[in-house]
């Protein structure tokens, strides 16, 4: 049964605040164990479905920088083994966050992790930490190399 007072997915408190909800439900939680769920339960193809729907969603003058942006992520992240060893998900989104201030021309909007969690900025935040999540996940995905980095598994049984 659903606890009543935590609301339901697509719930409108869900959609104004889409980081404030996801750091309380999985803020401590490792994130190469959040890359691992989203590559269980999604095929390949449907991360890259995914991808591109957050991708079409951004604003306008970010739609043409989402490459670079996960160029950028991926260099910064995706052989960083410490990062996949200590990260957990609140430590990735704040991460995630300065490298896309860095990448991106957001600063009007989003100049600092802080800025990330207002209300009015919780949308692109999210997405953003969405395209990165998506791009990890599929990495993992179709590279036994990046999985065994990051230190998941495919797999139940690896």
């Amino acid at each position: 049964m659903r606890d009543p007072k935590k609301p339901s997915e697509g719930s409108p408190e869900i959609r104004q605040n889409p980081v404030s909800y996801l750091l309380e439900a999985t803020g401590d939680m490792p994130y190469r164990e959040f890359i691992q769920l989203q590559i269980t339960k999604q095929s390949a193809r449907r991360l890259v479905t995914i991808l591109k729907s957050e991708i079409k969603v951004l604003p306008e003058h970010l739609r043409a920088l989402a490459g670079e942006y996960i160029d950028g992520i991926n260099h910064r992240f995706a052989g960083d083994e410490h990062f996949w060893e200590t990260a957990t998900c609140k430590d990735c989104f704040l991460s995630i966050m300065e490298t896309a201030i860095e990448l991106l021309p957001i600063d009007d909007m989003i100049s600092s992790s802080e800025d990330a969690l207002r209300p009015e900025n919780q949308l692109l935040a999210f997405q953003l930490y969405q395209i990165a999540t998506l791009s990890f996940s599929y990495c993992a995905s179709v590279q036994g190399k990046q999985r065994k980095l990051m230190g998941i598994r495919k797999g139940i049984f690896g």
